[in-house]
């Protein structure tokens, strides 16, 4: 799918703030039980690419992105990427998710929740642009 849209922005003085995720992939409610007893089941193994850009601004420069990360989790077999790069005229994020597990073990689960709060968090990050 490809999007196309204008959204209004969070501003601050002469910083404005961009979320790059239009959505969020995973909910941050899906593990709020602090106990379980039985394993966690997942539908199927999956891939999410995601890739965000977005025109600089005329009159702006990039004054922060979120740091790119690299992780595994090995319970699901799911990898998590998140690259950022900027250029004077645009900036691009490139998210892929993928799990080829469908099920994790009860004793996984404290770390099972520990990994989607962290997916959870990951959608919150902004890329800060600056007037000039």
């Amino acid at each position: 799918m490809s999007y196309t849209f204008t959204k209004d922005l969070d501003c601050a003085s002469n910083l404005v703030y961009v979320n790059p995720f239009i959505t969020s992939f995973h909910s941050k409610d899906s593990f709020q039980s602090i106990t379980r007893e039985y394993p966690v089941d997942f539908p199927y193994p999956y891939t999410l690419n995601y890739l965000f850009t977005m025109a600089i601004p005329e009159g702006y420069e990039v004054e922060q992105v979120p740091q790119n990360m690299n992780f595994r989790f090995d319970p699901i077999g799911a990898n998590v990427r998140c690259i950022f790069s900027a250029n004077g005229s645009a900036i691009q994020m490139v998210f892929n998710y993928s799990q080829t597990k469908t099920t994790c073990e009860v004793s996984q689960y404290e770390h099972i929740r520990t990994f989607w709060q962290y997916l959870a968090d990951l959608y919150e990050s902004v890329i800060v642009l600056k007037k000039l």
